[in-house]
């Protein structure tokens, strides 16, 4: 460790530095996944939307060709 640190001590400083690069990684992971998260769901939400369109629709035409046939 120290020696790949040229041969000198790591400071508080140091650690400190590394924490918070850690730390930065971490939370940007975490709002990356988030943000996956938040894209799937509104994709599942967009999927369901058109479906349900799409089976109101046919069921208000199955109930109008029923009413013209009347």
């Amino acid at each position: 460790m120290v020696k790949d640190n040229g041969g000198s001590h790591y400071t508080n400083d140091d650690y400190r530095k590394a924490e918070k690069i850690l730390q930065d990684k971490i939370t940007e992971e975490k709002a990356q996944k988030e943000r996956k998260r938040l894209a799937l769901q509104q994709r599942i939400r967009n999927e369901t939307d058109a479906e349900l369109r799409k089976e109101y629709q046919q069921r208000e035409n199955k109930i109008m060709n029923e009413l013209e046939n009347i």
